[in-house]
C-alpha cells in the first residue's frame, strides 16, 4: 500500500512557524520517467529527478525522499536518496526503503529496509535526514509505522518471528518507542494488530483477522499507553469481505480527527474509503479496484489517491487523482503517473 493542509506555516520542534511551499510529487512512468514535482493541483509540473521511485515529500515542502539508482529492467534500486524541492544534487541516506513516513518537523523519516528479496525479515529504521544517522527500531515482519503528532514518538507493528505465510502465521503487535529508539512499550498483545496510523486523538490500526476467503481486517483504535481500545468498524461489513479481499486498513487522519481515510485491500489494490471514526460509517471514494489511497487533507475535505495499470502494458493509464472526502467526482492531477505524495 502504499495531506491537504490549510494555513500558511508549520511549527517545528522549536515552536517557530516558517512558510510552507505546497507541492505534489509523483513517479512518472509514461513519457519522461522520474520523480516529478508540481503545484498541488497538478499544474506547473516539472522533472525533479530522472528515474527514481516511491517519492515522499516532507511536511514543510522542502525535501523529497525516494528510491534511486534503479535498474529499468529488474526495478532494483541502489538506495534511498533525499533531494531538495529546489532541485539540488540528491544525497543517498540509506539502502532502498519502503513505507516512508515523515516526522511532523520534517527532520526525520521512519521506513522499512526490506533487505533480501522474498525474505520476510526486514528492519524498521528511524533516520535523521540531516546527518543520515539511522536507528534500528525493530526487526522482523514490519506492518507499518507512524509518528505521533508532536513527532517525539513512533508507533509500529512487528512480528519478531517472520513467516513466509504472512499474517496468518505471525504474532503481530503494536509498540511505541521514542523517535530516536530506546526501550519500546508493547501496547497490544493479541498478535493481530497492524498498520498503525497515529492521529490527533488516538492511534488507528487494523485487527488482522484471517478467514477462508483471504481475510476480514477490522478497523480499531487505541491510546498510546494501550488503554481505551475500541472498534471503529467491526465486525467487518459484508461488502468488504469475500475472496480476493482482505478488509480495511487505516491510511490517514484529518487534522481534528473527525475524518479517517482507509483502504479496502483487494488483490488488485486498495480502494479509498471515507470512515466516520465515531459512528463507523463508511463510504467508497473510487470505483477502480486497482486504486491506492495516499493521504487525507488535515481539514478532511479531500483525499489523494492513484490508479495503477496492473497489466503493466499501458503505463499511460496510471493516474493520480483527488476526490472530495464527502463524495463526488474525482479530478485527475497527473497522468502516466503513480506513487504520489503531497504536503497540501
Amino acid at each position: 500500500m502504499l495531506a491537504l493542509v490549510a494555513g500558511c506555516g508549520a511549527a517545528g520542534r522549536s515552536g517557530q512557524s516558517e512558510p510552507v511551499s505546497r507541492h505534489l510529487v509523483y513517479q512518472k512512468v509514461a513519457g519522461t520517467a522520474g520523480i516529478w514535482i508540481a503545484d498541488v493541483d497538478g499544474s506547473n509540473a516539472r522533472l525533479l529527478v530522472p528515474g527514481g521511485t516511491a517519492p515522499a515529500i516532507s511536511p514543510d515542502g522542502k525535501w523529497v525522499v525516494y528510491n534511486g539508482g534503479c535498474d529499468q529492467v529488474s526495478g532494483d534500486c541502489s538506495g534511498a536518496y533525499v533531494v531538495s524541492t529546489s532541485g539540488e544534487k540528491p544525497r543517498q541516506i540509506s539502502p532502498p526503503l519502503v513505507g516512508i513516513s515523515w516526522s511532523p518537523d520534517s527532520e526525520r523519516i521512519v521506513a522499512t529496509d526490506p533487505g533480501i528479496h522474498d525474505a520476510p525479515d526486514s528492519t524498521l529504521l528511524s533516520i535523521d535526514i540531516g546527518s543520515g544517522k539511522a536507528v534500528t527500531l525493530a526487526r522482523g515482519s514490519i506492518y507499518g509505522a507512524s509518528f505521533s503528532p508532536d513527532g517525539e514518538q513512533i508507533v509500529y507493528a512487528v512480528a519478531d518471528k517472520p513467516s513466509n505465510e504472512g499474517f496468518i502465521a505471525e504474532e503481530i503487535d503494536l509498540f511505541v518507542s521514542g523517535r530516536d529508539g530506546g526501550d519500546a512499550n508493547q501496547i497490544t498483545d493479541d498478535g493481530q494488530s497492524g498498520y498503525p496510523v497515529w492521529g490527533p486523538k488516538s492511534i488507528a490500526f487494523s485487527k488482522l483477522i484471517p478467514s477462508p476467503d483471504w481475510g476480514r481486517h477490522e478497523l480499531w483504535e487505541i491510546q498510546a499507553d494501550g488503554s481505551r481500545r475500541r472498534a471503529i468498524v467491526a465486525p467487518l461489513p459484508k461488502r468488504y469481505r469475500g475472496h480476493g479481499h482482505l478488509g480495511l486498513v487505516p491510511i490517514d487522519w484529518s487534522r481534528e480527527g473527525r475524518g479517517l481515510l482507509a483502504g479496502s485491500i483487494n488483490e488488485w489494490g486498495s480502494i479509498p474509503i471515507a470512515v466516520d471514526p465515531q459512528t463507523g460509517e463508511t463510504r467508497q471514494l473510487a470505483e477502480d479496484q486497482a486504486s491506492y489511497p495516499v493521504a487525507l487533507s488535515r481539514s478532511g475535505d479531500v483525499a489523494l489517491f492513484f490508479i495503477v495499470d496492473n497489466v503493466g502494458s499501458y503505463p499511460a493509464r496510471n493516474t493520480v487523482l483527488v476526490v472530495p472526502y464527502a463524495g463526488g467526482k474525482a479530478r485527475v492531477v497527473a497522468r502516466g503517473a503513480l506513487a504520489a505524495s503531497w504536503n497540501r
